[in-house]
């Protein structure tokens, strides 16, 4: 104990004041303020200062000089703005949450290329709590701790105070707003030509300034959570079933995907056999569909409206019927089974079924896999009461950063795998690796899917429909997980895989030319497409469905 006070009190490491010392000296309120400008500035702008490196190394804007002045002249903007908050308890009441919020969004930057838009805090706030926890890892926590809570611990511990007389506090802050208007100033005068057109060629790099989260979550409040509701609009009123050639009602079975992406799908192009268990039951693979965004958030509630992706918005789609509760209109009986952390408000009018995690053989308390959705359909068809019967199955499919979490080990295809949360650690083949065996275990699924529905082909006329929510990032260009906003986002991230399973004697009594559809399997579509091709699957009729919106359309026969 003596050794200790003794260091704290007169240790050198500090100087004369010790550790106590040091932290009882008062600063001033603009003095703190310009301290945290200038750690906002340089240290937790490091994406931004890292992305401007990239764009411009190798052109002629390229100079060390440029490259210095960018943290410069972030430094004197944060500088003057934060000099609004030199208050007694504003200033730490804000800094604090800002520096450590800052810190986890720079670290999803910096290692995942995360952008924190209006979107992405969407999708954060709506994630399933058991997948966020799959973010945090030894590197994303000691990076926090060591960017975020030390020094918020400084600014919590450090005394502040007004200068002693109001004459020098306001020349403090004039003077320290001067200098950072005259250095930020020289610094765009400098150098205002490359900056400029850095930020013509490259607009999407004013979203990675930290802290734009603030903003997004501004503007998801705003648009989500304080607005006025809007009427609810019925739509379907007029749905029907109609008739088909085998006078058998129809089960069908929606999977939605999770993160499975176009270009891993053997079936469109992909080197590696992905698609070992399907390959048999010759379903139609379409291979250029255009997801409706890059978050399940957004692309769920999208798909399944009859919005298109041009026109969507989440207030709306939540506010009319969707293409679930025009079916159900039509006579149909549905289920809602759940696999990945919520329906995103497109079953809220449906039967609803969320997995146990902790009940089944497939399920480790945290996450289940997919066949956990399986085990009881007989059960489920059996116990509903009407004729047409639609299951949708959400399944976690291909879910980041935990890919290895998706499927049992035992169903390891491709090796060595990436089996750690922070991927960005693991080799980009381990990664490739990883993720593919999502994609396999997905289609095992969907096989076993196909199995359960063969057995009721006597009684029903049976069909499947598989579509991803969107697609994934696996490190292409710096890029990792998805989110990214949809103007910039690669096209691993937008272009995913539907797939469309009708056995012979579905097809024929549908009147559906198979031929037809399989030759139509290499058409732009996109999710736009989905709300009318589910309709017309389920033979619902109704004045909501834009046959030019439909797959199915061109190869319907004579009678629909």
């Amino acid at each position: 104990m003596p050794l200790i006070r003794a260091f704290l009190t007169k240790g050198n490491m500090l100087g004369k004041f010790g550790v106590i010392r040091f932290f009882r000296r008062p600063i001033s309120y603009s003095f703190l303020s310009t301290l945290v400008g200038i750690y906002f500035g340089t240290i937790l702008n490091a994406p931004i200062i890292n992305e401007f490196i990239k764009v411009t190394k190798g052109t002629d804007s390229f100079s060390y000089a440029l490259i210095v002045s960018i943290p410069i002249l972030l430094s004197s903007v944060f500088v003057i703005v934060f000099q609004l908050f030199a208050f007694p308890l504003i200033n730490k009441l804000i800094f604090i949450p800002l520096i450590i919020t800052s810190a986890s969004c720079v670290y999803a930057t910096l290692h995942y290329g995360v952008i924190w838009d209006i979107g992405m805090i969407e999708n954060t706030i709506e994630t399933d709590p058991s997948e966020a926890l799959g973010f945090l890892s030894f590197g994303s926590i000691s990076f926090v701790i060591m960017l975020g809570i030390f020094p918020s611990i400084f600014i919590a511990l450090k005394k502040t105070g007004f200068r002693a007389t109001l004459l020098k506090e306001i020349s403090e802050r004039i003077i320290t707003i001067v200098i950072a208007v005259f250095v930020g100033f020289l610094v765009v005068k400098i150098n205002y030509k490359e900056i400029a057109a850095v930020g013509r060629n490259h607009s999407y790099m004013d979203k990675m300034v930290t802290p734009t989260h603030v903003y997004g979550t501004y503007k998801y409040l705003k648009k989500y959570v304080f607005s006025d509701p809007i009427e609810y609009r019925e739509l379907g009123d007029d749905a029907k079933i109609i008739p088909n050639h085998s006078n058998k009602p129809n089960l069908i079975f929606v999977v939605l995907g999770e993160t499975a992406r176009s270009q891993n799908i053997q079936y469109n192009g992909y080197s590696r056999n992905t698609n070992p268990y399907t390959e048999k039951y010759g379903l139609v693979s379409f291979s250029s569909v255009e997801s409706c965004g890059t978050a399940t958030a957004h692309s769920v509630p999208c798909m399944f409206s009859n919005l298109s992706r041009q026109s969507y918005k989440k207030e709306i789609a939540n506010s009319q019927s969707n293409v679930l509760d025009i079916i159900q209109k039509s006579g149909y009986q549905l289920l809602w089974k759940e696999n990945d952390g919520g329906d995103k408000g497109v079953a809220k009018h449906i039967p609803f079924v969320e997995l146990a995690r902790n009940r089944s053989e497939f399920c480790d308390g945290s996450y289940c896999y997919d066949e956990a959705l399986i085990t009881d359909v007989d059960k489920n068809i059996q116990d509903m009461e009407s004729p047409n019967k639609l299951l949708a199955f959400h399944i976690i499919g291909s879910h980041g950063t935990t890919y290895y979490k998706r499927y049992p080990k035992s169903m390891s295809v491709f090796e060595p795998a990436c089996e750690r949360q922070d991927i960005e650690q693991c080799t980009d083949q381990e990664i490739v690796n990883v993720y593919d065996n999502t994609i396999v275990y997905t289609d095992f699924i969907l096989s076993q899917l196909i199995e359960k529905l063969k057995k009721y082909q006597e009684k029903y006329n049976v069909s499947l429909i598989y579509v991803s929510d969107h697609g994934e990032s696996l490190g292409e260009n710096g890029l990792y997980l998805h989110g990214a906003p949809y103007a910039f986002a690669p096209e691993y991230q937008t272009q995913v895989p539907w797939f469309v399973w009708l056995p012979e004697e579905t097809a024929t009594a549908f009147n559906i030319d198979m031929d037809c559809l399989k030759a139509s399997k290499d058409t732009d579509i996109s999710h736009d497409y989905f709300f009318h091709s589910l309709l017309s699957l389920a033979r619902v009729s109704t004045q909501e469905l834009n046959p030019k919106l439909n797959i199915f359309n061109a190869c319907l026969g004579a009678q629909k």
